[in-house]
């Protein structure tokens, strides 16, 4: 299959075949076994007559079963990679969710990652999270009001590119080199 045909797959009724999609479209032809959460589809972001298809794939950890990896690729209708953003969502009691919202929420978010709070900062005052974007992978701590009331992560996408919206990334985007 094409490129642009794997995008038109993600939409397809067969979940099989759209799951299929999203791993070629994240991991390329030569990908390694996973195991697809319930979370994997395609969206489409912005107005009508928009071209940002966000793949959104859930890589579940067949290690740690309450692990999870959100690999989120922003690609055009002919399946070229425009941006990329990967959310581990690790040893989170409860079930995670990728939410893509029809219009963009006031803070501008449109692509929403929810989990609770890990067991680990239950007690403590901030959370920590890691997310891949930007071509570098991030680590800090939120307090745990905004980490509850915000989720884990929330992103926009403007210009053809995801901007991370929450938890606040400090890092300049460098040049694009990707696909």
């Amino acid at each position: 299959m094409s490129k642009a045909e794997l995008v038109n797959a993600l939409f397809s009724e067969d979940k099989d075949l759209s799951n299929k999609a999203a791993i070629a479209l994240c991991y390329g032809p030569l990908h390694k076994e996973v195991v697809v959460g319930p979370q994997t589809r395609g969206v489409k972001i912005g107005s009508e007559g928009s071209n940002d298809i966000v793949v959104i794939f859930q890589e579940m950890s067949a290690n740690q079963p309450d692990s999870s990896w959100y690999w989120l690729r922003l690609v055009d209708q002919s399946g070229k990679t425009l941006d990329k953003v990967v959310v581990p969502a690790i040893e989170r009691e409860s079930s995670s969710t990728c939410d893509g919202a029809d219009l963009p929420e006031p803070d501008g978010a449109q692509l929403m990652i929810r989990t609770s709070v890990p067991e680990e900062s239950k007690s403590a005052a901030n959370v920590r999270y890691e997310i891949c974007c930007y071509s570098k992978q991030h680590f800090g701590e939120v307090p745990r009001a905004d980490y509850e009331r915000l989720g884990l992560c929330r992103i926009a996408v403007q210009d053809h590119k995801f901007k991370v919206l929450f938890p606040k990334i400090e890092s300049p985007r460098p040049p694009s080199k990707i696909d």
